[in-house]
């Protein structure tokens, strides 16, 4: 007898393993700490991404041979692609939209000729169980469907990209887009002690193994930088030059990858100008 509703479940791990929110769309990320590059732009409406085969069936002329015998199919491309629509743009994410561009200060002119460095890496990353990330590298990626800005009375301009992965003369047999998921990214708080001076540049949290630059500046021409920054991991002192780099001048603050393994007390005080 079949009992009603005995397959009315879903997996344990359901909510363990679900993708969350839009993601990102940036120039480069770290697998291994999980740390981003530069974010291209902000978006709206989601992030789509195909990875999607054409097929070739070897069989297809051969008499007596049925359509679609697996031993005879072969894959004759991968078509890879990240689409969506941006909010916001800049010089550099402009160039990438027209695919076919250069960048001259804050003038972006069109080329009638395509050059190898018009093709870029692209990631999509996005939040993916308790704490960790699902990331999609495309390679070689070039915004095949043009530059199409689309305005609004009283709203938000919008442009819209299909980014398309492009096989390699270097490296033929590599698909130009890869998948890689964690479950878990060990993150790490980072907190301020600041008295006379702000922080222009300032990071919230970092993973385990990432790097992190902060950035500060003056609170009034009152005060000036000082000449050394006091970092902490968990309660041990950092040392300057081989832990981190501290710019007086900048006002830049660099803790290097290697010492990132807890959490992070950054003190910086103003001196009297």
């Amino acid at each position: 007898m079949l009992i009603m509703g005995a397959y009315k479940r879903i997996p344990t791990n359901t909510f363990h393993n679900l993708q969350m929110d839009a993601g990102i769309i940036c120039d480069s990320f770290d697998v291994n700490t999980g740390t981003v590059g530069n974010i291209i732009g902000a978006t709206t409406g989601g992030i789509q991404i195909d990875a999607t085969p054409e097929y070739t069936d070897m069989g297809e002329d051969v008499d007596n041979c049925p359509n679609n015998m697996k031993e005879l199919k072969k894959i004759s491309k991968w078509e890879c692609k990240i689409s969506g629509t941006y909010l916001t743009t800049s010089a550099s994410a402009m160039k990438s939209l027209i695919g076919s561009a250069s960048v001259s200060g804050t003038h972006i002119s069109l080329k009638q000729t395509l050059s190898q460095d018009d093709f870029q890496t692209l990631w999509f990353v996005g939040d993916y169980g308790d704490s960790g990330f699902l990331a999609v590298k495309l390679s070689n990626a070039l915004n095949t469907s043009g530059l199409s800005l689309k305005t609004e009375k009283d709203g938000k301009g919008q442009v819209s990209f299909e980014y398309l992965g492009h096989y390699s003369i270097d490296a033929q047999d590599a698909v130009p887009l890869d998948i890689y998921i964690k479950d878990t990214v060990t993150m790490y708080n980072i907190s301020y002690n600041l008295t006379h001076v702000v922080a222009d540049v300032r990071p919230v949290d970092v993973a385990l193994g990432g790097e992190v630059i902060a950035k500060f500046e003056p609170e009034s021409a009152s005060y000036e930088l000082p000449d050394t920054v006091t970092v902490k991991v968990d309660d041990s002192t950092l040392t300057v030059d081989t832990d981190y780099t501290w710019d007086d001048t900048t006002g830049i603050l660099y803790i290097k990858s290697s010492a990132t393994t807890g959490d992070i007390s950054i003190t910086v005080t103003g001196a009297s100008a």
